[in-house]
């Protein structure tokens, strides 16, 4: 989680095919940190990224067997330091 993280929510949720869990929380960063910040340790961590990655968004996947993992960063700036932040990770079976 990103250096700095307040106000921190989990919930988890059910998406097609699986089950997930959407993380929010504000941070006082702009949006670029914060996009750099999790595309270098997802990048670092094995994570490779989706062709769905937008200006303010990153998608992630993990496929290593079954199931696969999913991982969704979105980041709306509050004002130019300080963002609000949700990821949405997910789990769907193989079938």
């Amino acid at each position: 989680m990103f250096s700095g993280a307040q106000q921190v929510q989990s919930h988890e949720i059910t998406v097609p095919g699986g089950e997930g869990k959407l993380i929010s929380y504000e941070a006082n960063a702009d949006v670029a940190a914060i996009l750099a910040f999790y595309s270098d340790s997802l990048t670092k961590d094995g994570w490779r990224g989706g062709d769905t990655s937008t200006a303010n968004a990153l998608h992630y996947f993990w496929v290593e067997g079954c199931p696969i993992h999913g991982l969704d960063v979105k980041v709306s700036p509050v004002d130019p330091q300080h963002s609000k932040v949700e990821i949405t990770l997910t789990e769907q079976l193989c079938y």
